[in-house]
């Protein structure tokens, strides 16, 4: 492992806000209040997703950080 991303807990939040808030533009656009709906469900799942993702920061810090030291101790 050359190179570890340390961002790649932000960078996983950023990617799933952005698509929760393109979903729900979406659903407000669209005409057929059944594709909508379908539209708010998806963000409704990812939002869960993201409270999952933030509840497990720590430990994610953890594993990042292990994975760091391990990556060091390689030649």
């Amino acid at each position: 492992m050359e190179s570890f991303n340390r961002h790649i807990h932000e960078n996983l939040l950023t990617q799933i806000e952005n698509q929760i808030e393109a979903w729900n533009r979406q659903a407000v656009r669209h005409s057929s209040p059944e594709e909508a709906h379908r539209l708010w469900q998806k963000a409704e799942g990812l939002q869960y997703a993201l409270r999952v993702l933030y509840a497990f920061k720590p430990e994610f810090d953890d594993l990042v950080e292990a994975a760091t030291q391990f990556s060091s101790l390689k030649p």
